[in-house]
């Protein structure tokens, strides 16, 4: 699973049930909009 997030809260969430069945092998933060207070967050997840 590629997870794609712009909320940090949901995406924290979203985690603590993917990680059951699931890894995370990469975490990414993106900064697309420099000068602003929104940055993406990419998660690499492989199934355990």
């Amino acid at each position: 699973i590629i997870y794609i997030s712009c909320n940090p809260a949901t995406l924290v969430e979203n985690l603590k049930t993917l990680t059951l069945t699931h890894r995370i092998e990469r975490l990414a933060f993106f900064d697309q909009f420099p000068y602003t207070h929104h940055a993406e967050c990419g998660v690499y997840l492989v199934r355990q």
